[in-house]
Parts: structure tokens; C-alpha cells; sequence
């Protein structure tokens, strides 16, 4: 038979990581109002036409990269889940083999 290990530790670290990836990628893509309307104001009245557009890309560029981040917290929150469950299962099966030895 085939022994299952599962590094939990690894997994907790790795949940971390991913968290902190998430955290990241939510935090570099927040929307800047200001700093859209600074590129727009530099943009100039001669590319009038640009000014929506623009506003309209930077605002799906963040929604884009806070849901890359929401997915990778999530990830994270799985790991770290399934850490848990390993552990869990571990304990309760020592548990329960401790139990049959003794009977």
C-alpha cells in the first residue's frame, strides 16, 4: 500500500504566499482617479477623444488585477484549508489506530 505524506507546513507556507501575491496584486491594482485624470489632463485638448477611453481602460485594467489578487487570496485560503484537513485527518487517524491497538 501506497503511504500518503502531506507537508502541512509547506502547504501553510504556500497558502502565505499566494495571500501576499493577492494582497499585492489588489494593492498595484487599485484604481488612481487622480493619477488617470493627471495622464488624461497631459493628454491635452487635442486628444479629447481619448479621455473616456482612457478612463473606461484604467478602470477594467483594475478591476482586472483586483480579481487576479481576489483569486490568488482564495487560492491561498484553499491551501491553508487543505493543510488543516490533512492535519485533522492525521490526528483522528492516530487517534482511532491508538484506540484499536489498545482493545
Amino acid at each position: 500500500m501506497t503511504e500518503l505524506s502531506v507537508d502541512t507546513a509547506a502547504l501553510g507556507a504556500r497558502s502565505a504566499s499566494f495571500e501576499t501575491a493577492g494582497e499585492d496584486h489588489a494593492r498595484a491594482g487599485a484604481l488612481d482617479p487622480l493619477g488617470v485624470e493627471a495622464d488624461i489632463a497631459a493628454f491635452g485638448e487635442i486628444n479629447t477623444v481619448l479621455h473616456d477611453g482612457w478612463r473606461t481602460l484604467k478602470a477594467r485594467q483594475s478591476e482586472a488585477w483586483q480579481g487576479l489578487g481576489q483569486r490568488h487570496i482564495e487560492h491561498g485560503d484553499k491551501l491553508s484549508s487543505a493543510a488543516v484537513g490533512y492535519s485533522t485527518t492525521e490526528e483522528n487517524s492516530t487517534r482511532d489506530l491508538s484506540v484499536a491497538d489498545t482493545e
